[in-house]
């Protein structure tokens, strides 16, 4: 399992001016999208005994079966004609 700060950084990254800096998007993202991804490779650079297992079994699975749909928010930015991507939002759906 992840230690105590890997779970306060995944935390913190939800957080605005916390995590990675934000993406701007055009206005036309802004609002809630239904999102379909479908897993086409899996790419192994340093061979599959360095991939963590676990992540490379639900590589593998997610591979085989059909394609994850989800939701995905982008939020308008009150100070410009972009949007921003709401990460805890995202993060959240994702993992349905």
């Amino acid at each position: 399992g992840a230690s105590g700060i890997e779970e306060i950084r995944k935390v913190a990254s939800l957080i605005p001016g916390y995590g990675p800096p934000d993406l701007l998007f055009p206005a036309c993202f802004c609002g809630r999208w239904r999102v379909s991804r479908t897993l086409a490779s899996i790419s192994t650079p340093l061979g599959e005994a360095a991939a963590p297992p676990e992540l490379l079994r639900a590589a593998l699975t997610q591979q085989a079966s059909r394609p994850a749909v989800f939701e995905e928010r982008f939020l308008q930015l009150s100070d410009s004609d972009r949007g921003i991507a709401d990460r805890a939002f995202n993060a959240e759906h994702r993992q349905e």
